[in-house]
């Protein structure tokens, strides 16, 4: 799993409190930077998780592009044996 998942949830968290603990306080701008942290954490959590899925697909594909290229490889070997009968 991407660290960017962790550090972004761990951040959207720490927003969360630190909004509650601004509006608690009536404080606007501790409020407004739990705001931020939490858009913040957010974005860099979707980060990690297109990060992830991405590195997914491409050890997807490149076990596909393998599996095919064994299978032509077989493939010719059979070809060739016939045709030298």
């Amino acid at each position: 799993m991407d660290e960017n998942r962790f550090e972004g949830t761990a951040r959207n968290l720490g927003g969360n409190v630190q909004e509650g603990v601004g509006r608690a306080a009536g404080d606007f701008k501790t409020t407004t930077e739990g705001l931020v942290n939490q858009a913040a954490g957010t974005a860099q959590d979707l980060y990690g998780q297109t990060a992830d899925a991405a590195r997914q697909t491409a050890t997807t594909l490149a076990t596909q592009c393998h599996r095919n290229s064994a299978l032509h490889h077989r493939g010719r070997g059979a070809r060739n044996r016939l045709a030298a009968r």
